[in-house]
């Protein structure tokens, strides 16, 4: 027994039907249609895929160790810790760990292969299509499926409102020692008053900025009490009180509370900005083609030096000479008289 593993150790790996059927689908009618039956019996795997423009060759990722399986046909295998966590196959990446680390990891990788312009594909498990998607929107990184496109663009929105909220912490709100935000006092001349600053607001849009995106899908996770990834655990406990977003349960602490009702606050005012400018946008486009419209139904005026000729028929001509010869015939008569 233990010479036959040994000797199946050394054999190559066989490759699935879809690992045979993918480098001949191109140029093959009949290996592309069994692939897209193939697609369709089995699309759990979790996968990204796009239109290859880099040769299969290993990148350098953070955390990440490589071996290349020459085949055929060729793949590229990475391993984190000595675990396989995803593949490089040509025309996709399949993934075998789905937290977003990884998730992260296969799309900066999809990005440096394939054409972005074109976009990713998205297959697998819904769950695993859902935060992938978030996770490019976050990245900027163009999917192709539409029935993900809302998702995305959530994604890219906490990107846009993650930037947006750091400049305007950075601007009015700078951090007095660690976790903590001194009320603004404004001094108006001889006016003895001050204006104080919702500290907790303050706070709250502070640690914000601090989270990355790991941070800000924890946050989304502990408040629906779903298990985070070590790396969002370890942002989340902070390293005191004041920074302590989630408890030895990992559950949000009333300053977790605040911080993710925060984010969401943020997050849904970018979102109706974005779709007040999408409205804008319409309404533009549908008036300049309006006015396009009305231009082309304009009659053309001719112009004061132009001479407009009237070109008859034979049947015209004959009854506008019978009418000029009935004028001639009446003045004619009224010369007699």
């Amino acid at each position: 027994m233990a010479e036959r593993k040994t000797l199946a150790s050394g054999l190559p790996m066989v490759p699935t039907l879809r690992e045979f059927l993918e480098p001949h689908a191109e140029r093959d009618p009949v290996a592309a249609r069994m692939l897209e039956q193939e697609n369709a019996r089995d699309p759990a795997q979790e996968s990204i895929r796009g239109k290859r423009t880099a040769a299969l060759e290993p990148e350098a990722l953070e955390g990440l160790t490589h071996d290349i399986d020459d085949g055929p046909p060729k793949s590229v295998h990475y391993a984190r810790d000595g675990e396989r966590v995803m593949s490089d196959h040509g025309e996709r990446v399949d993934l075998y760990q789905v937290d977003d680390r990884e998730i992260e990891a296969a799309l900066r990788l999809a990005e440096q292969k394939f054409d972005m312009d074109k976009g990713l594909q998205l297959t697998g498990s819904r769950e695993f299509q859902e935060r992938a998607a978030e996770l490019a929107g976050r990245l900027g990184l163009k999917v192709q499926n539409p029935d993900l496109q809302h998702t995305w663009q959530a994604g890219r929105l906490q990107a846009m409102q993650r930037d947006e909220l750091a400049e305007d912490v950075r601007l009015t709100a700078p951090a007095v020692g660690k976790g903590s935000v001194e009320p603004a006092r404004v001094s108006r001349g001889d006016d003895s008053r001050t204006y104080a600053v919702d500290a907790q607001f303050m706070q709250a849009e502070a640690l914000l900025t601090k989270l990355d995106h790991h941070g800000w899908d924890g946050l989304d996770r502990a408040s629906r009490y779903q298990p985070l990834t070590p790396g969002q655990r370890a942002q989340l406990q902070g390293h005191d009180e004041q920074t302590q977003l989630i408890d030895d349960k990992d559950h949000l602490t009333p300053l977790g509370e605040r911080v993710t009702e925060r984010m969401w606050a943020k997050i849904e005012a970018e979102r109706a900005q974005l779709q007040q400018q999408l409205r804008t946008r319409n309404i533009d486009e549908e008036l300049e083609k309006r006015q396009e419209q009305e231009k082309e139904t304009l009659p053309t005026e001719p112009t004061d030096d132009s001479t407009e000729f009237v070109i008859l028929q034979a049947p015209d001509r004959a009854a506008a000479e019978a009418l000029g010869a009935d004028i001639d015939d009446t003045e004619t008569e009224a010369e007699h008289v």
